[in-house]
């Protein structure tokens, strides 16, 4: 996957615009091989009409699928960023597990107790996967001679750290 846009954080990936549907898990159209858990959320269609809410989560191809937690999204004029955790039996695998996204949206309740049946405004919403980490160097100096692992996500340029505590 070829790396949409670049910014503070990193090489961002993207990966599609879905327009959820109600109960309706939507599947985003291109899976991704990061291992990174940060993405962003960019919302598409008018907020003034929009009465409902999205969950989101990530689905693991490891032959079975492997649907992680969802997590609530609210639709928002701004991107937002969310970091939906990878299961660490997938951080260390050398070849990376193919991870697909999916959305549905839920009518908020405030609508759905107050006014039973209710219109919802279409929205779409864009999903981008963290690719490629930009750490600065500070960073990366802080972490010489600490106590942590870092690790490079299937080979792919990915960064992850971790940090493990000392015996005294």
């Amino acid at each position: 996957m070829a790396i949409a846009t670049s910014d503070y954080a990193g090489g961002w990936g993207f990966l599609g615009i879905v327009t959820p549907l109600f109960g309706q898990w939507q599947s985003f159209s291109s899976p991704t091989q990061s291992g990174n858990s940060l993405i962003r959320l960019t919302f598409y269609g008018n907020a003034q009409n929009v009465r409902s809410y999205g969950h989101i989560r990530a689905v693991y191809d490891t032959g079975d699928l492997i649907e992680s937690p969802w997590q609530r999204i609210y639709f928002s004029d701004r991107p937002i960023l969310i970091d939906l955790k990878t299961p660490e039996q997938f951080l260390y695998n050398a070849q990376a597990v193919p991870r697909f996204f999916e959305i549905k949206k839920e009518l908020k309740r405030y609508y759905r107790s107050r006014f039973g049946a209710t219109t919802d405004d279409p929205w779409s919403v864009g999903l981008e996967v963290l690719e490629q980490a930009a750490l600065p160097a500070s960073v990366l100096n802080a972490l010489q001679g600490s106590p942590a692992k870092v690790f490079n996500v299937g080979n792919s340029g990915n960064i992850i750290v971790v940090l493990e505590s000392q015996e005294p």
